[in-house]
């Protein structure tokens, strides 16, 4: 499995450093809460606790979203429950925010079985992992770490809310884009699906640990992962009907659900 080291000797293969990254996404989803008019949202709220305690300033965070700034210190004093998610304690974690279960249950307010639950996936995953008591040993003692894993995910969510920023109910699907189809396919997906922002091409640079080329990101509103799937896949048969040199079948290689 990769580890701290993997992005800290090679950080050309990460568009942000780990605390960057954790501060960049929970920018873009407070920007993307102030765009969709959830700014009455618990979720929201605890966005703007966690994108403080990350030390994005109070004056930033209010020029994002608009919101008076008594609203945001309201927030920041808010103790965090069920409304604490894992992707927000995998930015903590990464960040050095808060590294332990102690100092995550301090800096969130949040219960410790709402800490673990959020570590275990986390550790499932292979997103964040426990530090080894000393060299060569494999006791962990209790400090936790963001693996290559879990800085990709971080930087797969702020490509996500960067195409997705007026569709956050939305799934967004990364397709690779075959060899030299880039403006031809962006083309055709225009032409089935418009021009509102619902389409996007990321470069291969924004995140090379992940990417082996260009992708199309598409943005589609469904219930489930299986159903955003069959909605892409026939968007792809429509694009073929003008791009004929498409392969038959889309390569999915990411997916990023709805914030609901």
């Amino acid at each position: 499995m990769h580890g701290f080291d993997d992005f800290q000797l090679h950080p050309e293969v990460f568009e942000f450093p780990p605390r960057q990254a954790s501060q960049e996404l929970l920018r873009a989803q407070i920007e993307t809460d102030a765009n969709g008019a959830r700014l009455d949202s618990a979720a929201f709220r605890s966005r703007l606790r966690v994108a403080y305690t990350l030390g994005i300033p109070v004056l930033d965070l209010q020029r994002r979203t608009g919101v008076p700034r008594q609203t945001i210190y309201n927030a920041i004093k808010r103790p965090l429950g069920e409304d604490l998610d894992d992707l927000s304690v995998l930015a903590l974690i990464a960040a050095g925010s808060a590294q332990t279960i102690d100092s995550l249950e301090s800096v969130t307010g949040a219960s410790g079985e709402r800490i673990r639950h959020a570590i275990s996936c986390l550790h499932r995953e292979k997103q964040a992992t426990a530090l080894a008591s000393t060299s060569g040993t494999t006791d962990p003692i209790g400090v936790f770490t963001v693996t290559a894993q879990g800085l990709t995910r971080l930087q797969t969510e702020i490509e996500s809310e960067r195409v997705r920023a007026t569709h956050a109910d939305a799934w967004t699907v990364f397709i690779a884009i075959p060899d030299g189809m880039t403006d031809a396919l962006i083309r055709a997906a225009e032409g089935v699906h418009g021009s509102d922002g619902s389409v996007g091409v990321i470069d291969a640079k924004v995140a090379p640990s992940r990417m082996d080329g260009p992708e199309l990101a598409v943005v589609a509103r469904a219930v489930d992962s299986r159903e955003v799937v069959v909605i892409v896949e026939g968007l792809w048969a429509m694009m073929r009907q003008t791009l004929e040199r498409l392969p038959p079948q889309p390569r999915i290689v990411a997916l990023s659900p709805p914030r609901r």
